[in-house]
């Protein structure tokens, strides 16, 4: 969608002798300009994975929240880039969504164990929700589910979502 502003005037005020002296066209400064991309779906990239983050060990979990404001909605799925980064076959992790408990993650909403599709390393994979309901706030994430083979997941480098991104580490 693109959307252009501009100012327009009804201006009663004789300038043709201030133009002599200070000749000027409002017309030349008078237009903003921007591009919005509305669409149907939470993210904060651009479509493109700079770098990549892994866990570390078996049951570590790492999730993204999305703020929605007051909505209620529907996930039908995410789209999740798996770097062909030292990926091995027959990897698999867990995909998770949880509600939101005060700014963290709360009660588990949806859980499924995915296998990595080789095919379709190094490009978004759609992970299916099965029509998961969420209001407010919620969180899209993954479980490790290797200490030898962590699954690796693409995030952006050109948007700084640091303040999105949460880890729960199991401390032994």
């Amino acid at each position: 969608m693109r959307l252009r502003f501009f100012i327009e005037t009804n201006d009663n005020v004789d300038t043709t002798a201030f133009k002599r002296k200070f000749p000027f066209n409002r017309e030349i400064n008078d237009t903003l300009k921007t591009t919005f991309t509305l669409a149907d779906y939470y993210a904060y990239d651009d479509g493109v994975a700079e770098y990549s983050t892994e866990l570390a060990t078996i049951g570590d979990m790492a999730a993204v929240q999305f703020d929605m404001g007051t909505v209620t909605d529907t996930l039908i799925g995410a789209d999740i880039y798996f770097p062909n980064l030292g990926i091995s076959k027959n990897q698999s992790t867990t995909i998770l969504v949880w509600d939101d408990a005060d700014g963290l993650p709360g009660n588990l909403l949806f859980k499924r164990t995915i296998s990595v599709p080789q095919s379709a390393l190094s490009e978004f994979t759609r992970v299916d929700f099965l029509n998961t309901v969420v209001s407010n706030k919620f969180y899209v994430g993954w479980q490790e589910k290797s200490n030898t083979d962590a699954v690796k997941v693409g995030f952006d480098k050109g948007n700084d979502s640091g303040d999105k991104i949460f880890v729960n580490t199991l401390l032994t």
